[in-house]
């Protein structure tokens, strides 16, 4: 979301809330391999990832999901036959059915809608099990077991597949929904030209939107189940979706459309393995310009074909080119927008990951790098943890505090899930703020400054991130204002009860907002009791000013009228209690026979004496509160 200046004022504890802005941290805990996990710093700045050994039982040659909090904590994970918790423990009723570590992507973890802390897990089957568990999904409730979680009874719940004895490959994606909150999970089916798009609901998974296109996974030269090993990965801005097809040594670009789930467009990419290698990772860049793509040989000799590809998807024939040479695996982009990869080159350490630093740029200014992050103690298998496609990063700008002159404001770096992404490897954060007169104190570096405006005006604070990629600025605008000056007059006084004083604020600038202790939101308030009155205002600027005045009351000297001239003067007109709150008494008149003309049980000052002639009157007021009684005579004169 766009950051914006919002002048929240006046909430119910009249306190000033600031802007945030929350960054998303989910995807920056992975578990894979054998043993292995990587956790990513919650930062911009650019730092390599920490390894992080998992249970030693933990296993997966491919299917990995795994899921963190929003602070990057990691929650639980799975290798699609079991699920495991952040303390590395089987989770109660953790052990599915259908699922299978060796199925290319055969898990996936993704927030159930409605439900703040459950997530669905899904799991397909792989191809030494002839795909026979289909698709299949668990519900995952980290309320449960003091935060520990557990899988609900039952689990591995069956998905229907539209079609009669028709199982999905090992591929398994999920999209963002164009709306921004919900996802589609996307198979293909095997010995099938369709897709399914399934969108996720809080029941589970809702009916597919099928979309035939592109080529029969399953009816090229190596039709066998064996190659139902593809993978499926859609763009950042959930536009693209690339699969590859094993069996066909193909690797097939489709448009799709996040707003229906439907597949459509087919291009197929110009690369040519030769029948001992098979494509199998993809990924794209974090700007949605290129896409990677790796193969592996199956069998006997290696060549030099198989290796690490760039599809450049601005040129029109989506021009290929190799970026390295060897045997790799799953490719996945972390949260720093590098892409890493599993890799299975001579002479590099199996505790190790490739790694592209600067995947926006073609060729080899990519800087990939064959062993970039060490994995400690855990071993890389051929898999990588499987999430949804992951809106890039856009780089923005929090800040906090009152916008005033003098004030210490607060500036943070974020960033939110849009286009267009900031790139790779962000290196050094620089702070402008627009203030030259401020001298050195202009500028800072780092993820968060503070600086305070010396004088009131338009300003524009500039931050610059230093990336792989090349410099990403942005910018935010506001208006610094001088805080109001504010007098409560009259000052501290002595007043009668009954009448009151009225309070009001000394003049103030169009627009001001004015708040009382009592919650009153005008420029005056007519006090009546002892006590300290408190007012703060607040100025078009968001600037604040606050003063009081202490009232002292006494109670008002009492006035029993004995002459009302009800003749329409407006002078004397009707029958008023000074130094009495009227509605506490009762009043009663009678004439000069005894007889009771009148009777308000709650009096209201405004007894003038209709359709009863001029004369005497004899009143009795009675206080309903404390039966106290005043007696006298009220002439009526005309």
């Amino acid at each position: 979301m766009p950051i914006m200046v919002r002048l929240l004022f006046f909430l119910a504890a009249f306190v000033w809330c600031p802007r945030h802005c929350f960054a998303q941290y989910e995807f920056n805990s992975w578990r894979f391999g054998l043993r292995a996990g990587l956790d990513f710093p919650p930062t911009l700045l650019a730092s390599p990832p920490a390894p992080v050994p998992t249970n030693d039982i933990f296993y997966s040659l491919e299917a990995s999901a795994v899921v963190a909090d929003s602070t990057g904590a990691l929650l639980c994970y799975s290798n699609g036959e079991q699920v495991w918790n952040r303390q590395n423990r089987l989770m109660a009723n953790g052990t599915l059915r259908g699922g299978c570590n060796s199925a290319a992507q055969g898990a996936l973890l993704l927030p159930r809608p409605g439900f703040r802390q459950q997530y669905f897990l899904f799991t397909v089957d792989c191809h030494e099990n002839r795909l026979s568990g289909g698709l299949r999904y668990s519900v995952v409730d980290m309320a449960q077991n003091a935060g520990l979680g557990a899988v609900q009874t039952p689990n591995s719940l069956q998905v229907f597949l539209p079609g009669f004895n028709i199982f999905p490959t090992e591929a398994l994606t999920a999209v963002r929904n164009a709306n921004g909150t919900d996802y589609w999970v996307v198979v293909h089916c095997w010995q099938s030209d369709v897709f399914l798009s399934y969108p996720v609901l809080f029941t589970g998974l809702g009916t597919p939107v099928q979309s035939r296109v592109g080529s029969v996974h399953g009816a090229g030269a190596f039709p066998l189940v064996q190659q139902a090993y593809g993978s499926l990965r859609a763009s950042p801005n959930g536009q693209w979706l690339a699969a590859s097809i094993p069996d066909q040594n193909a690797v097939e670009l489709f448009d799709f459309d996040n707003r229906s789930g439907r597949v459509s467009a087919v291009r197929r990419v110009p690369l040519a393995l030769p029948s001992s290698t098979r494509p199998y990772g993809l990924e794209f860049s974090a700007d949605n310009q290129l896409l990677y793509l790796t193969s592996s040989w199956v069998s006997l000799p290696t060549t030099r074909a198989e290796g690490l590809y760039q599809v450049d998807l601005r040129s029109p024939g989506l021009q290929v080119a190799q970026v390295a040479t060897g045997e790799f695996g799953a490719l996945l982009r972390g949260p720093d927008n590098r892409i890493y990869m599993t890799t299975n080159l001579l002479d590099l350490p199996v505790s190790s990951l490739g790694v592209v630093n600067a995947p926006n740029v073609l060729g080899t200014g990519c800087q990939f790098l064959p062993a970039g992050v060490s994995l400690g103690l855990g071993r890389r298998m051929t898999g990588l943890p499987n999430f949804a496609n992951r809106i890039r990063q856009r780089l923005r700008i929090a800040y906090s505090g009152e916008i005033c002159v003098g004030e210490a404001m607060s500036f943070t770096a974020t960033t939110v899930a849009m286009d267009p992404a900031p790139g790779a490897g962000v290196v050094a954060l620089a702070w402008d703020f627009g203030d030259p007169a401020a001298g050195a104190a202009n500028a800072a570096a780092g993820s968060a400054a503070q600086h305070r405006f010396a004088r009131a005006g338009r300003y524009t604070v500039t931050l610059t991130a230093a990336a792989a990629a090349g410099p990403v600025v942005t910018q935010v605008s506001f208006t610094v204002g001088n805080r109001p000056i504010l007098r409560v007059q009259p000052r501290d006084t002595l007043v009668c009860e009954e009448q009151g004083i009225l309070l009001h604020a000394s003049a103030q600038q169009p627009g001001t907002l004015f708040r009382w202790q009592d919650g009153s939101t005008g420029s005056s308030l007519n006090a009546k009791r002892t006590g300290l009155y408190r007012l703060e205002v607040r100025n078009s600027a968001g600037c604040t000013a606050r003063d009081s005045v202490f009232v002292n009351t006494y109670a008002c000297p009492v006035v029993v009228p004995n002459l009302i001239t009800p003749n329409g003067d407006n002078q004397n007109q009707t029958f008023v209690l000074k130094g009495l709150n009227a509605p506490d008494w009762s009043l009663h008149l009678y004439n000069r026979w005894g007889r009771e003309i009148y009777a308000k049980e709650k009096y209201d000052n405004r007894w003038a004496a209709d359709n009863h002639a001029d004369g005497t009157y004899f009143y009795l007021l009675v206080n309903s509160i404390t039966s106290q009684k005043i007696k006298g005579w009220v002439e009526v004169r005309r």
